[in-house]
């Protein structure tokens, strides 16, 4: 998998060498912001889905019977996840009903880390976090973005990695407080004119030493107007568990565009 993402990521760069004889800012942003597949250049307002986990189905079908969908997710324009707990079937023995409710908030948790990146590469744009105060630089036939945030109460430092024609091929965060640094390598392939995301990998490092590392596959079903996301892959993989990966799966279901939405903040 690894080598695929490698020869994919390659072949992206390569492909942006016509436009590396002259560098100018502003059409490099307006490709960055055009080239992509995504719910919000397609006119979606909102989109939304229920969730279910191949974890959690196998820890609830013995004793439901069924499979149960305990999430739903909404995104939101400008750029907004929301979740919401779904209802349960109720049991007689609390116990059960206290460790389901425990499960649903656990997959919540995940699910979240892994829609942060799709929200990005997907339903928005990659350039959406990035505030007035920026800097664009290009070499050779890369082009890179540079911006500071403050992230839930912490510093973060960003570098986006692109080929000039658009293509994001690394997103580096470095959290100066800690040392911790997160490397994002997405990866895409061309359906029209347009580039769609279809997975990433990540790499998190602690002051220079690899922590953890996981991997995030897509998969789309192409409606009239937008893809619809119908499963997540993932693989987790530990350094001090280095011959253990941990695969999950997510499925969405009943997926609604557009729906007449009123959200109270």
């Amino acid at each position: 998998m690894r080598k695929k993402y490698i020869l994919v990521a390659l072949a992206i760069f390569v492909s942006s060498n016509g436009y590396s004889q002259s560098f100018n800012k502003d059409e490099f942003l307006y490709r960055v912001k055009t080239i992509y597949h995504s719910l919000r250049s397609q006119g979606i307002e909102n989109y939304s889905s229920w969730v279910t986990s191949s974890l959690f189905l196998e820890r609830t079908q013995p004793i439901y019977r069924q499979e149960i969908y305990p999430l739903e997710l909404i995104w939101s324009v400008p750029n907004l996840i929301y979740y919401i707990k779904r209802p349960v079937p109720i049991l007689e023995d609390t116990l059960q009903n206290k460790q389901t409710a425990e499960w649903q908030m656990d997959m919540l948790q995940a699910l979240k880390g892994i829609m942060i990146d799709w929200q990005r590469f997907f339903a928005g744009n990659v350039l959406d976090e990035m505030p007035e105060t920026y800097l664009v630089t290009s070499r050779d036939d890369s082009a890179y973005i540079s911006y500071e945030l403050n992230g839930a109460g912490r510093p973060v430092k960003v570098k986006m990695h692109f080929g000039l024609n658009g293509i994001c091929l690394k997103m580096k965060l470095t959290y100066p407080d800690t040392g911790e640094e997160i490397f994002t390598y997405p990866v895409y392939r061309l359906e029209g004119d347009k580039w769609l995301c279809t997975g990433w990998t990540v790499q998190s490092l602690n002051k220079g030493k690899v922590e953890s590392g996981f991997s995030v596959k897509l998969k789309y079903k192409k409606m009239e107007k937008y893809w619809a996301l119908e499963r997540i892959w993932l693989q987790l993989q530990a350094v001090n568990k280095k011959d253990i990966i941990f695969t999950r799966e997510y499925i969405f279901k009943n997926i609604v565009v557009n729906r007449d939405l009123k959200i109270v903040r």
